[in-house]
Formats: C-alpha cells, sequence, structure tokens
C-alpha cells in the first residue's frame, strides 16, 4: 500500500478524509453515511439525532423516535 488508495479496499484514506467505497455500499452518495433504525449499533445515535432536531422540527423527531421503538429500541 504505497499510495494514498489501495485498490479493492472497502474503505479507502485519502488525505483529507474517509470514505466508503462504492461496493460497500452501492446505494449511498459519496459523501453521505449510511444508517438504519433496524441497525442496533445506531439506534443509540439516532434517538439522540431526533433530541436535538426536536427544537427544528417536532414532527421529524416524533417519526424518528416511532420509527426506533417500533424495531424495539428502548431510550
Amino acid at each position: 500500500m504505497g499510495g494514498d488508495e489501495a485498490e479493492g479496499d472497502d474503505v479507502k484514506r485519502t488525505p483529507d478524509r474517509w470514505r466508503i467505497s462504492e461496493r460497500q455500499v452501492p446505494d449511498v452518495s459519496r459523501g453521505k453515511v449510511p444508517l438504519s433504525v433496524k441497525d442496533p449499533t445506531a439506534q443509540d445515535l439516532l434517538w439522540e439525532y431526533a433530541q436535538r432536531r426536536r427544537a427544528v422540527d417536532a414532527e421529524f423527531s416524533d417519526d424518528l423516535e416511532a420509527a426506533l421503538r417500533a424495531t424495539g429500541y428502548k431510550p
């Protein structure tokens, strides 16, 4: 691995950022991070985001919390 990027790696290192390859997550646009309410490792982060977002968009926060609860997440 002598260059900035290694061919075939799922995560490629560039001088200014990490990026996920299209092969790893084909439906995610560059610069976006895939998160799902079904992913237990993302649920607490999404719950926190709903709390922080409430002042800006309470309806979105309610919907996100409901989606998390529907998966069995308990805050």
